[in-house]
């Protein structure tokens, strides 16, 4: 498997863009795979510098709805003719940010719900063989949630607690390996691994992406003692980890006295092949 960092908050290349969202290219399985598209045009300057074509990308796959993941789809949508999009079904709802007694609006472009390229799902869809999109369930997950206190979806004209029920995360299956990619992992990093672990009848090999233990909103990172909660439940399991842009460079440092050399913190420009072969 090929992984690419094409957008994230940090960049190990000069000539990228470093800006706060994310945006993964994947090679797996045979297909070209886009994760995410970053919240500007920075996915399109970044993305011949790494050597990404954008118009030969199979398929993109939305995380959830907040602008950081989905800001640029229209852009990519002009780049590629062809990639059909995956969204949650509740993708397309209405979600904001709470900052100083004011709302911002940080949901999926309006001009863009209601696009034919955009596929929605319930809470799972098998797209192919070996590639699989879950959302967690509405009722709480076994772990605790991180920094959404922020956070909010319109509901019947209220302004209520994100439930997140825009958020979905990819399975990857290769051989013997499974490999899990999370955008923001707002509905609680350990209750996604655990339902990764369910659909792949065992432990899943890697996890990528982000874990949001960081609050934009306050630019602070959650309490310690509950991340070091999460990186003893993260370390308790024989998978590895890279991860990126909403976990927080600070709360990285935490996951990392814990996890040692089983975690590492990839940003723009960062380029791995994973082996198919058990470690």
């Amino acid at each position: 498997m090929l992984i690419k960092v094409i957008v994230e908050n940090q960049t190990v290349l000069p000539a990228l863009r470093a800006v706060h969202g994310l945006s993964l290219y994947i090679e797996a399985g045979g297909h070209k795979i886009l994760f995410d598209v970053g919240p500007d045009d920075s996915i399109l300057h970044n993305a011949p510098i790494m050597g990404v074509d954008l118009s030969a990308v199979d398929m993109l796959l939305l995380s959830h709805a907040h602008f950081d993941h989905t800001g640029a789809l229209g852009l990519f949508l002009e780049q590629n003719k062809k990639a059909p999009v995956y969204g949650a079904k509740k993708i397309i709802g209405q979600y904001y940010a709470e900052s100083e007694n004011s709302l911002e609006y940080i949901g999926l472009p309006e001009e863009l719900k209601n696009n034919d390229r955009l596929l929605l799902i319930e809470k799972y869809q098998k797209i192919c063989e070996g590639l699989e999109l879950f959302c967690l369930d509405m009722t709480p997950g076994r772990y605790p949630t991180q920094a959404n206190n922020a956070l909010r979806e319109l509901c019947e004209d209220r302004y209520m607690p994100d439930r997140f029920m825009h958020e979905q995360s990819l399975l990857v299956a290769e051989g013997d390996r499974r490999f899990l990619f999370t955008g923001c992992a707002h509905g609680g990093i350990c209750n996604i691994i655990q339902k990764a672990e369910v659909l792949s009848d065992g432990y899943v090999d890697w996890v990528i992406g982000g874990f949001h233990l960081h609050n934009p909103q306050s630019g602070t990172m959650e309490d310690e003692n509950l991340i070091r909660t999460i990186a003893d439940e993260l370390a308790d399991r024989p998978t590895r980890y890279l991860t990126c842009h909403c976990t927080g460079y600070g709360a990285y440092q935490v996951l990392k006295e814990v996890l040692g050399d089983n975690i590492e913190y990839i940003s723009a420009g960062y380029t791995t092949i994973l082996s198919l072969q058990p470690s």
